[in-house]
C-alpha cells in the first residue's frame, strides 16, 4: 500500500490500496494506517510529503505489522499529540522525516499500550497488552 501526492501538480493526495484501487483523496496519513491493520499489509508512504495534523495519527493496536514511512513530515498545531501508538508486537516501524510541532499538548508523540494486541492464526499463544509495554502469555 502506498500514499504519495499525485502527480497533477494542484497538491492533490491519493491513498492507494494495495490491489491499486483508491481507498482516499484526503491528506491524512489514518486511512492508509487503517487499511494496513484491517488488511495485514504493509504500509509504504514515500517522498517528501508534509501531512497537516490537526488530529493524531494513531496506530492501533498491532501484531507484525510492518510500516515504512520516507520523507514524511507531520505539521502539528493545536493541542493534540502527532503521533500516537497503542500496544504493537513484533511490529517494524520505520521513519525518516521529522514532525514539526508548534501545538500545545504534553508531547509530540504518545505511546500508551491499552488494548490487546491481534493475534495471527500462526503465532503460538496470546499477545495481550501490558502496563509496561506488550507481553506474549
Amino acid at each position: 500500500m502506498r500514499i504519495y501526492q499525485s502527480c497533477d501538480g494542484s497538491g492533490n493526495w491519493t491513498t492507494y490500496k494495495a490491489d491499486g484501487s483508491v481507498l482516499s483523496t484526503v491528506a491524512d496519513l489514518q486511512p492508509g494506517i487503517n487499511e494496513a491493520q484491517s488488511t495485514g499489509f504493509p504500509l509504504v508512504v514515500e517522498g517528501n510529503i508534509n501531512f497537516p495534523i490537526t488530529e493524531p495519527a494513531h496506530f492501533g493496536p498491532s501484531s507484525f505489522q510492518s510500516y515504512t514511512l520516507k520523507n514524511v513530515v507531520l505539521n502539528v498545531s493545536g493541542s493534540v499529540p502527532a503521533v500516537t501508538f497503542d500496544a504493537m508486537h513484533g511490529a517494524h516501524l520505520e521513519w525518516s522525516g521529522a514532525i514539526k510541532y508548534s501545538g500545545s499538548a504534553d508531547s509530540a508523540v504518545s505511546i500508551k499500550p491499552q488494548n490487546v494486541c491481534p493475534t495471527p492464526s500462526w503465532y503460538p499463544g496470546a499477545v495481550q497488552a501490558h502496563p509496561y509495554g506488550v507481553r506474549n502469555d
